[in-house]
C-alpha cells in the first residue's frame, strides 16, 4: 500500500491524526468509498462506535505533509477527552483556546442550531488543519535556515579571522597610513581601512543614587521627567474627568466562537 500526502490514504491519516472522525464525517469529506476499510485492515486503523481513529501503526505511517520537515516520533495512542469551552480564552497548538473575531464579509447565514453547530465544527476542523500548515511551514524555514547558516559558518568565521588580522596589521602600520594621523582613512589595492570616531555615548551606573546626587547638588536641569495621563486611575474614576474635553471612554463588544477541542488525556494543565 503506497501512502504519501498525495494519496487517498495519506490524506486520510493526516485527517485522522488531527482526531478522530465518525463514518459520517469521514463520508461528507472524502465521499462513500473513502478506503477506510482498507486501512482498517492494515492496522493503521481502529473503529468502533464512536468512530475511527489512528493506531500506533497508522501514526508511525502518517506521512509528513511537507518533505523536508524531519520525521517526529510518534505519541502513543492516549484516550480522548472533551473539554468544555471557557467563557473566553485562546487556542494555540498547547492546550489554549483560539477565539475567532467576528469579521465583516458576504458569508451564508445558518438557518438552524444544526446548522450553527456544523459551522462551528467545520471551524474547529480548519483551525486545527491551518495549525499544521504552520507547523510544516515552520519546519521548513527552519530546515533551509539551518542550511544556509551551516553553509555560511565557514565564511563567517574566515571573515572574523582576517578582519581581526588586518586590524592587527593596519594599529602596527598607522602612522605611516595615516600620514601621521592626518587622515583617517589609507587605501589599499583592493580595498580601505578605515579609523572612526563613534557618537559620545552616557553610560549610568546607579540611577538612583545618580538621580539623587544630582538633585543635591541643583543639577536638575539633567533630570528629564515624563508626564502622561494615567488611563487607569480615570477609569476607575470615570465621572470626575467627564467634563474634561478630549477624554472618552469606550467600551466595545466582540462576537467569539469556541469551537470544541479534544487533548490527549494526562497533558490537561
Amino acid at each position: 500500500m503506497k501512502i504519501s500526502a498525495n494519496t487517498a490514504m495519506g490524506r486520510l491519516l493526516l485527517a485522522l491524526r488531527a482526531g478522530g472522525m465518525t463514518a459520517a464525517q469521514l463520508a461528507e469529506r472524502f465521499g462513500g468509498n473513502s478506503g477506510i476499510s482498507q486501512l482498517v485492515r492494515a492496522g493503521l486503523v481502529t473503529g468502533d462506535a464512536d468512530g475511527y481513529r489512528l493506531t500506533d501503526a497508522g501514526r508511525a505511517a502518517c506521512p509528513l505533509r511537507n518533505p523536508l520537515a524531519a520525521r517526529v516520533p510518534s505519541a502513543p495512542t492516549a484516550t480522548l477527552r472533551r473539554i468544555d469551552p471557557a467563557p473566553t480564552g485562546e487556542i494555540s497548538m498547547a492546550n489554549k483556546r483560539t477565539r475567532i473575531k467576528q469579521a465583516a464579509a458576504s458569508v451564508t447565514v445558518p438557518q438552524t442550531r444544526e446548522q450553527a453547530a456544523e459551522a462551528i465544527r467545520e471551524i474547529g476542523e480548519r483551525q486545527r488543519e491551518l495549525c499544521r500548515l504552520t507547523a510544516d511551514m515552520n519546519d521548513e524555514l527552519a530546515a533551509v535556515k539551518e542550511r544556509w547558516e551551516t553553509a555560511a559558518d565557514p565564511h563567517k568565521q574566515r571573515i572574523d579571522a582576517l578582519t581581526e588580522g588586518v586590524r592587527i596589521w593596519s594599529e602596527a602600520n598607522r602612522d605611516t597610513l595615516t600620514q601621521g594621523g592626518k587622515v583617517k582613512t589609507a587605501a589599499l589595492t583592493t580595498g580601505e581601512v578605515q579609523w572612526r570616531l563613534r557618537p559620545p555615548s552616557v553610560r549610568i551606573t546607579g540611577q538612583e543614587a545618580v538621580l539623587d546626587l544630582l538633585r543635591r547638588l541643583g543639577l536638575t536641569r539633567f533630570i528629564r521627567t515624563k508626564e502622561e495621563v494615567n488611563k487607569e486611575a480615570i477609569l476607575n474614576e470615570p465621572e470626575a474627568v467627564a467634563h474634561v474635553a478630549g477624554i472618552a471612554i469606550s467600551q466595545g463588544e466582540d462576537f467569539a466562537i469556541v469551537p470544541f477541542e479534544a487533548e490527549l488525556a494526562g497533558e490537561a494543565a
